[in-house]
């Protein structure tokens, strides 16, 4: 549950049940500023890229450098998870163990329809009703609030249980219902913004 997950910097390592209490910069060296620097550049390059080749030419410059880039990026960042961070956010332990791949994958794929329906709705509100960007942006405030909750209550869960498999699909199913009420009343979402609403929220937990 909760798509969007936790950053590097908001994540606080508890010890022996209680809060370190060793001081800030000490834990600030742990967050991995590096490696989350470098992810973001490679997802940059990449992403530029494809839309750079999607929108102008394949055989546009910037196309081909970022294209070129970005698995050298995505490399250099496997190399710093794996020799030189202290705490990876993304420990070769974790993503190398077959045994939690269909919860990555599923994970990464619910991340990507998620993204997209973020992305898409408030664009076909804003088309079919007329609205301006500012009355279209709080539709997506209750799907926030309901991956905030979603996380909070999924992290409590596993914290107590050791268990995220449930999670897992209970998420996926909430994902489907959401995803899947948008698309088969996108019609009947005109005019009803209390709709996407809870589309958005039920898609987000």
């Amino acid at each position: 549950m909760g798509r969007e997950g936790a950053s590097p910097g908001s994540v606080v390592t508890l010890r022996n049940g209680g809060l370190d209490t060793i001081s800030w910069k000490s834990k600030l060296a742990w967050v991995d500023f590096l490696g989350s620097l470098m992810l973001i550049s490679a997802i940059f390059t990449l992403v530029f890229g494809i839309e750079t080749g999607s929108n102008v030419s394949w055989k546009s410059p910037k196309t081909i450098l970022c294209l070129a880039i970005a698995p050298i990026l995505f490399g250099l960042f496997a190399l710093i998870e794996s020799k030189a961070a202290v705490e990876p956010f993304a420990p070769a332990r974790v993503v190398l163990n077959r045994k939690l791949w269909p919860s990555l994958f599923g994970n990464f794929f619910c991340f990507a329809g998620w993204l997209s329906v973020t992305f898409t709705v408030p664009l076909y509100v804003q088309a079919a009703d007329n609205l301006k960007v500012t009355h279209v942006g709080p539709i997506l405030i209750p799907g926030a609030i309901g991956g905030v909750v979603g996380s909070i209550f999924a992290g409590y869960v596993m914290k107590k249980t050791g268990r995220y498999f449930g999670l897992t699909l209970v998420s996926d199913m909430a994902l489907s219902l959401g995803v899947g009420a948008i698309i088969l009343c996108t019609l009947w979402v005109r005019g009803r913004v209390w709709v996407s609403w809870v589309a958005l929220v039920t898609e987000a937990l």
